[in-house]
Formats: structure tokens, C-alpha cells, sequence
């Protein structure tokens, strides 16, 4: 197989030289209204990869930067990912979870509202909600995990779901910003 990046053989979809150079995780955390953020990195840098995440390609290139970025940080904490819904026949923040996460619980948060958060304004966001519904039980605290945040009104709403729940969210976790 080829790296995506250089085109160079390799048995991994990107090689450990492009790995080396462009795909280091960098642990980095925002706060967006009081919920401390953590993502490696910088979506600019890595947006030709992102950006194949509804094509078949795209789920081992996700497994891929989960499997990197896991190597420097794991949650201590069981994972939550934000699905919204799953178009390409995969979630990515299950991938995500996955990796970086000892226990992870799934299709435990879902949105009713599928409408496409891509290249939208903040004021759009805000004003077409996920609409999430929690089915969960017995579970005191998660990290959630998405695979971009943008504006962070995604994890905000979910956190407030999982709060009227009586689950408290630490902080969330992104491969990117």
C-alpha cells in the first residue's frame, strides 16, 4: 500500500516518515464554557485526512490518527462518543474512543437532529440544535469524545443532556480543532 501523504510504500496508510513529520500529536486544551477541551491537532494541519472521514478510505486513516494520538494519551475515564450519525458505515468518535479509552460505552447519546454542522456559522449551530437524547443508566462520569470541534456547541449540548442526567462530563477529548 501507499501513504496518503507522500505516496511512498508502507505498511501503515501513512508512513512512519510522514508520521514523523506531520502527524504528532500534540496535546493542547481550550475551555469553552467552563468545559476544558483536549485535541492533538490543529485541523488546518491535517485536513486533507479529516476530510475523507465519509469515504471508505477514511476509516483507516481515523483508526490510523486514533492509534497515534492513543500512544500519548490515554482517558482515565469511561468515553462517551458524540454520534450524531453514522453516514459512512462507521462512527468516528467510536474509532476515536476506542484507542484512547479503556472502557467505552456506545449509542448511549444520539441526536434527533442530523442536520450538517460543515462550513456552518456559529449562529446557525446554535440555532439548529442536536436534539440529543441520552438512554443511559448508571453511569456517574464520561469524557466525551468527537473526532473536530469547531465552536464546541456540539459538546456543549451534549454535556448539558448527560448533566440533566446526573453525569458529570470532565472534559471532552478531539483528535483536531
Amino acid at each position: 500500500m501507499r501513504c496518503v501523504i507522500c505516496g511512498r510504500f508502507s505498511w501503515q496508510i501513512t508512513c512512519k516518515a510522514c508520521e514523523k513529520e506531520f502527524l504528532i500529536p500534540r496535546r493542547t486544551c481550550r475551555s469553552a464554557e467552563g468545559l476544558e477541551i483536549i485535541h492533538f491537532y490543529r485541523y488546518d494541519d491535517i485536513k486533507p485526512l479529516l476530510t475523507t472521514k465519509h469515504t471508505p478510505l477514511g476509516h483507516r486513516i481515523f483508526h490510523r490518527l486514533a492509534q497515534l494520538t492513543a500512544r500519548e494519551f490515554r482517558i482515565p475515564f469511561t468515553a462517551l462518543p458524540v454520534d450524531h450519525s453514522v453516514k459512512s458505515g462507521y462512527s468516528h468518535g467510536a474509532i476515536i474512543a476506542k484507542h484512547l479509552a479503556r472502557h467505552t460505552r456506545y449509542n448511549l447519546l444520539q441526536a434527533r437532529n442530523d442536520v450538517r454542522y460543515s462550513g456552518k456559522s456559529l449562529a446557525f449551530r446554535r440555532n439548529n440544535p442536536r436534539d440529543f437524547i441520552y438512554r443511559g443508566e448508571g453511569i456517574e462520569s464520561v469524557v466525551l469524545v468527537d473526532d473536530i470541534y469547531t465552536t464546541a456547541t456540539t459538546l456543549l449540548e451534549a454535556k448539558k443532556v448527560l448533566r440533566a442526567h446526573g453525569v458529570s462530563v470532565p472534559y471532552a477529548v478531539t483528535l483536531a480543532h
